[in-house]
């Protein structure tokens, strides 16, 4: 259950909104809706991802690499705007290497992976989601080390 969140904080913000851990089904964050939406046996539940960021792990403030940049393959939450609901039940892969390509195409092989082709704006949008990181990284990269020049804290 570690989603790049102080545990402590993430079970106490479940706790206090209800929602027991173990009938957790599914997280989502949907595009553009600015909220974490928590599917679970008794129902949805949202919470508004300013609640949310309270939970983040310092060390995420940090990261730089919201989409493993250097794996072979990368899976994440499909994100397609117009359709929502209809990219729910998907993950989006990003396969960057000959070897990611021969293990998912392995994968679609043996009947265990099954693909679709993402919109064409998806992967733009992923993209300025990743910029937008990596710039608030930097930020805070900055603040922490109290010099452009010196980025290492």
């Amino acid at each position: 259950m570690r989603l790049g969140v102080s545990e402590e904080k993430y079970l106490k913000l479940l706790t206090d909104r209800g929602v027991a851990v173990e009938s957790i089904t599914k997280m989502d964050i949907p595009a553009g809706r600015n909220i974490l939406e928590i599917r679970a046996k008794d129902g949805l539940h949202s919470i508004a991802m300013e609640e949310v960021q309270t939970c983040v792990r310092d060390a995420c403030l940090y990261c730089l690499d919201s989409t493993a940049e250097f794996a072979d393959v990368s899976v994440g939450s499909a994100r397609f705007d117009a359709n929502r609901e209809d990219a729910r039940p998907w993950n989006q892969l990003i396969v960057r290497t000959a070897k990611g390509k021969e293990l998912v195409d392995l994968a679609v092989k043996k009947g265990v992976l099954e693909l679709r082709e993402a919109p064409a704006d998806s992967l733009k949008e992923l993209k300025e989601a990743a910029v937008s990181k990596k710039k608030n990284a930097l930020k805070n990269i900055i603040r922490k080390s109290g010099s452009v020049k010196n980025l290492l804290y």
